[in-house]
């Protein structure tokens, strides 16, 4: 699924908002985890607890390198390459615990920093990151949004889908919808928000399995975190088939 290259799916002071709540969310919750915990599984298959921590650090740090370029014009990538940027992870992945509280605290610091940094003219600039070419500075606080509301529920805490903002779960069900518009070989689906936003309809051809829940729900379900549990479905059965693979 790629970001869209001018801007991001809510305008960007909403965005900020978002911003500066998904930092605290993930900062509040990674506080509240042991010693031992950073060991544990996470929900994301073969990262502990520490991998996701580890990775929303690097992220930080690639993000901030986005907003240093769109500031400065000289450019900055976002990471040397993929293969550094895994390597990264992991690495960072084996310090210990308060080592890994201190640099999330640190590298949220830093990218906090730069939001306000930033003129008006400098959130026009264009970007690049690992997988678009063309992104617009004005996209990068979202993609930082993403990071900290989903990667927090990914720490296997007490983090739910129903506790993000009802602007961002609205949003990236829209953002995932249109990122599945070329998923032409996945089973046929119409998703629906209850009293809300769809249906739409994504997969390929034939008679689609309508699929409908509440919003936090259907986002928990679109994202793989999920197997659909809150969800309706008339397939057969009443079982919420598996929507296409999301990035």
């Amino acid at each position: 699924m790629s970001v869209p290259p001018t801007m991001p799916p809510v305008p960007l002071d909403e965005c900020l908002v978002y911003f500066g709540q998904g930092e605290s969310f993930f900062l509040r919750h990674l506080d509240a985890l042991d010693d031992d915990d950073f060991a544990a599984p996470s929900l994301l298959p073969g990262w502990t607890r520490a991998h996701v921590v580890s990775h929303l650090s690097r992220n930080a740090v690639g993000l901030g390198n986005l907003l240093t370029w769109a500031l400065t014009g000289v450019e900055t990538p976002m990471y040397p390459s993929a293969e550094s940027r895994a390597t990264e992870i992991s690495v960072g992945a084996r310090q210990s615990p308060a080592q890994l509280r201190a640099e999330a605290h640190r590298r949220s610091e830093q990218i906090q920093a730069l939001v306000p940094q930033l003129p008006p003219e400098a959130w026009n600039a264009t970007v690049t990151t690992l997988r678009d070419p063309l992104v617009s500075a004005r996209a990068v606080p979202w993609l930082r949004v993403r990071e900290t509301w989903v990667h927090t529920i990914d720490l296997a805490t007490s983090a739910r889908f129903e506790q993000m903002p009802p602007g961002v779960i609205a949003a990236m069900i829209r953002e995932v919808i249109a990122g599945f518009a070329s998923a032409a070989d996945a089973a046929p689906l119409l998703v629906s928000v209850t009293g809300a936003d769809g249906p739409w309809r994504v997969g390929g051809p034939g008679e689609p399995i309508a699929v409908t829940g509440g919003a936090a729900d259907v986002l928990a379900w679109l994202l793989g975190r999920s197997p659909g549990d809150g969800l309706r479905s008339d397939g057969p059965g009443g079982l919420v088939p598996q929507p296409p693979r999301w990035m």
